[in-house]
């Protein structure tokens, strides 16, 4: 069984290996900055919050402690909430005829509903899986199994053949389970593992 290579990142990044903390970093970043633009719907307001987050990501060192991945995600999820209730704080202030400001008490924030919390740990898991296919396989399982596009189509606009298309996307399937299989087991099974084409349509058959 493949392990996926941010999982090696994360084992490194234990072991304070500078250049696997970085790379980890990279990974990451991405998701962490889109539920701010999620949240926000302000781009450059999202790259200061996400640089937030990583910077306390750097100091406090979860990555040293977090049982893995998802467990990884779920400490960034909630750095997230907590980095943009400080921020809306920041931002409730009555400006009063001497200029000072005034903070305007803002509830606590509830955590989140465990359905919602694991809903977009998994969607998070996805894409730090989906990213560690080739660009080739990944294109087609996008274009097969999100954009539901047909075979036909999708050979039509890669500029080769169905068989090919077809293999490719078992190809890319079978990756992707194989990968959250190292990553989130429980998330493999719901995926549910691909089902071989016929010898007859591999490409060259």
């Amino acid at each position: 069984m493949g392990t996926p290579a941010i999982n090696e990142l994360l084992e490194r990044a234990r072991r304070d290996d500078r250049d696997a903390l970085n790379g980890l970093v990279t990974r990451l970043y991405g998701i962490v900055w889109d539920w701010f633009r999620v949240l926000s719907g302000d781009p450059h307001r999202s790259s200061d919050l996400t640089q937030e987050v990583f910077a306390v990501f750097c100091r406090r060192g979860p990555y040293r402690t977090a049982r893995d991945v998802p467990a990884l995600v779920a400490w960034l999820r909630e750095a997230t909430r907590r980095t943009w209730l400080g921020d809306a704080r920041s931002r409730r202030r009555d400006r009063g005829p001497d200029g000072g400001g005034r903070l305007v008490e803002v509830p606590a924030p509830e955590p989140e509903p465990p359905d919602v919390a694991e809903r977009n740990e998994n969607v998070a898991v996805l894409r730090l899986c989906l990213a560690e296919l080739s660009a080739e396989l990944r294109e087609v399982l996008v274009l097969s199994a999100i954009r539901g596009l047909a075979f036909r189509t999708i050979a039509e606009q890669l500029g080769t053949t169905e068989e090919t298309a077809r293999w490719r996307a078992w190809k890319a399937r079978a990756r992707l389970v194989e990968l959250l299989d190292g990553m989130k087991p429980g998330l493999a099974e719901r995926v549910g593992r691909p089902k071989a084409p016929d010898r007859d349509t591999w490409p060259g058959a």
